[in-house]
């Protein structure tokens, strides 16, 4: 069960999702050993606070203490920070994204290949960092957040018209995606599906609460992501039995991005 757990540790990105080589490793160590210990002890986390986004558990930085977005041909600040590369825009050129802790506070940028930068609040102690290409359109979205025991807790962001814009729901709140044991017995997993129509890739939201013994409840919420707003188009939920924990069971609802 515990291995079963570790290989699904990266929460439904695949081989093609970029992250961090050193926070990739200590993050899947971490994880590991922490939904191993949690899948004992309970995570001890308030379900009050589950979901909660990681940019709202921490106060922001002031979008006045950052770099403000600048126009193509401009010096960007990527060089020299850990960064990943991918293509956050449609120019089709390499670009460089990085979440950082910077004077005192986590910052997310980014550095496109035509010059531009921009900064906005980053979330959490700046330990998450991911890109993927959810929709497949050739223009990546960016995941960032923070971790607890035995959880990661992410928002998202995309570069649309030169800026960094936090993804969010019709109602203003973050997009959250929590990949972990949130209290015990209860787990959320997030990755991607295609619908049965064969023509709309989705990002799914995936949770799994034990009833009794082995029986779970199960949820699978369906998110069709546009520019800098992600809005649910249906939901599917269900029971059933299984011998292992309620991560398992929600890792197994979702697919890799």
């Amino acid at each position: 069960m515990i291995q079963a757990t570790i290989d699904k540790a990266a929460g439904g990105l695949s081989s093609d999702a970029r992250l961090l080589p050193a926070r990739a490793t200590a993050a899947v160590l971490v994880l590991s050993m922490a939904l191993a210990a949690c899948s004992v002890r309970g995570a001890g986390a308030s379900s009050s606070t589950e979901d909660k986004s990681p940019s709202g558990r921490m106060a922001e930085r002031s979008q006045r203490d950052l770099m403000p977005a600048s126009t193509p041909g401009a010096r960007g600040g990527c060089k020299k920070k850990e960064s990943l590369f991918g293509h956050i825009d449609d120019d089709g050129l390499g670009d460089r994204v990085y979440h950082d802790w910077i004077r005192g506070g986590p910052v997310l940028g980014a550095c496109t290949g035509d010059g531009r930068t921009d900064q906005r609040p980053g979330a959490g102690m700046s330990e998450e960092l991911r890109i993927v290409d959810v929709q497949r359109d050739g223009r990546d979205e960016i995941l960032f957040g923070g971790n607890s025991c035995c959880a990661e807790y992410l928002d998202a962001a995309v570069f649309r018209k030169g800026t960094l814009r936090l993804v969010l729901r019709p109602k203003g709140e973050p997009l959250l995606l929590v990949n972990g044991i949130v209290d015990d017995g209860f787990a959320k997993a997030f990755g991607c599906r295609t619908r049965s129509d064969g023509t709309t890739r989705m990002l799914v939201k995936a949770s799994a609460r034990r009833t009794s013994g082995r029986h779970f409840r199960w949820t699978r919420a369906y998110l069709r992501l546009r520019d800098a707003s992600a809005k649910r188009t249906s939901v599917e939920k269900g029971r059933t039995r299984y011998r292992g924990g309620a991560y398992e069971v929600a890792a197994g609802l979702v697919r890799a991005c």
